[in-house]
């Protein structure tokens, strides 16, 4: 699966379907959004792709990702039909 990363790098590491974001946003279905700390890779990124999560959006080691990352993954994936985070709760998240 083709992905791409967010400009931002490193401060926000937010990798993007290339097939969802290549589709016109009023052809795309609700965006599917994940994401957590680093540590475990491909951890959420090797679900990226088509039929799969349309982002992942990664924090740092442990970490959860920050606001603004998860944010900019919104915002780059959903269109019409609306965006799903798919979120995991552990300690380091806030």
């Amino acid at each position: 699966h083709e992905v791409r990363l967010l400009a931002g790098f490193p401060d926000t590491k937010v990798v993007v379907s290339a097939a969802w974001t290549d589709t016109p946003a009023d052809e795309r279905g609700v965006a599917l959004v994940s994401g957590g700390g680093s540590g475990h890779e491909p951890g959420q990124i090797g679900y990226v792709g088509r039929g799969m999560l349309a982002a992942a959006v990664c924090g740092d080691v442990f970490a959860s990702p920050s606001a603004e990352a998860v944010y900019w993954a919104i915002k780059a994936v959903a269109g019409p039909a609306g965006c799903l985070l798919i979120v995991m709760n552990y300690t380091g998240d806030r």
